[in-house]
């Protein structure tokens, strides 16, 4: 009597699983880069919106009438519908400016953190974004930041580094 066999050996499963962990110790660090780099695609978005969102007030504040000082301007973003309200005297504050940052900012970027400088033309010379002021991921515009800005004491850094070099936007 000949005796039929069904199933794999063992043999034949450990081949199979040692090839499974082959391919997964060269594919995992691969997926986590492509991971770090998206990450790091979508904070340089996020401050390319911020300095969108500045340089469309500070123009607006030109046909206005009103002046923005040179400033570096920090704060939490905390989405809002409602634009800030001109002042009589003309002076334009900090809040007012991150005001209409927030109104350009989606309900995802609630609690995130940005920082815009202005130059003395009073338009934005550069914007970083974070979703924490602790958070790896630093995103620059006008000069985007790539992963030597990450860590919790480089956010200033990296937007010395969105103004540095290249940048015609502003004085």
């Amino acid at each position: 009597m000949k005796k039929l066999s069904k199933g794999f050996t063992l043999v034949e499963l450990i081949v199979v699983i040692a090839i499974i962990g082959v391919l997964a110790a060269i594919l995992v660090p691969a997926l986590l880069g492509y991971i770090k780099d998206s990450k790091l695609t979508s904070a340089n978005s996020s401050a390319k919106t911020i300095y969108t969102a500045a340089s469309n007030y500070a123009q607006k504040c030109v046909v206005e009438g009103c002046k923005i000082n040179s400033m570096v301007l920090q704060g939490t973003i905390t989405p809002t519908d409602s634009m800030p309200a001109w002042r009589a005297d003309g002076v334009v504050t900090n809040q007012m400016i991150l005001q209409a940052i927030n109104c350009s900012m989606g309900a995802d970027a609630k609690g995130s953190y940005c920082a815009v400088m202005i130059g003395t033309n009073g338009f934005p010379k550069g914007a970083v974004w974070a979703k924490s002021q602790n958070d790896p991921y630093i995103g620059a515009y006008p000069n985007e930041a790539d992963d030597t800005f990450t860590g919790n004491s480089k956010f200033m850094d990296a937007l010395d580094h969105a103004v540095a070099v290249g940048s015609s936007s502003g004085s």
